[in-house]
């Protein structure tokens, strides 16, 4: 086992249009030397970035998809960091809920018009699936 390499994800997350320094500072510098430490542990670390999937004109079943794609991310992710600013980000009228999945059914009753960035760290902080528990 001590030969053996892990695989740790880091989850990014910040609003579309804000604290885009900040966040080429943390992917720059921040993440190689992360890397190079983990490397060192024989972890493989890999960053998450779900820029650009925002659509502020989305339909609802786009919103929907676009929401639990980034929601599945966030839970496969070991790691969550978001970077805070002054944008609350995009916050869609209604999410689109479809029924299926009951780890997601949480953001049916999750209160309307709320930014994809609350929703990802209500996701990894307030609403963990079982896997992530701990």
């Amino acid at each position: 086992m001590a030969g053996q390499w892990r695989h740790s994800r880091v989850y990014v997350t910040s609003s579309f249009g804000d604290c885009d320094a900040e966040r080429e500072q943390f992917t720059r510098l921040v993440m190689p030397r992360v890397r190079r430490w983990a490397r060192q542990r024989r972890v493989h670390v890999e960053e998450v970035d779900m820029r650009g999937t925002e659509e502020e004109t989305s339909s609802p079943a786009t919103t929907w998809a676009t929401l639990q794609t980034r929601l599945a991310e966030v839970d496969r992710c070991d790691i969550f960091v978001a970077i805070l600013g002054e944008r609350y980000g995009f916050a869609p009228k209604a999410y689109g809920v479809r029924g299926g999945d009951p780890d997601l059914e949480w953001v049916r009753r999750f209160p309307r018009q709320r930014s994809f960035l609350e929703l990802e760290i209500a996701r990894a902080v307030l609403n963990r699936p079982p896997h992530r528990a701990t």
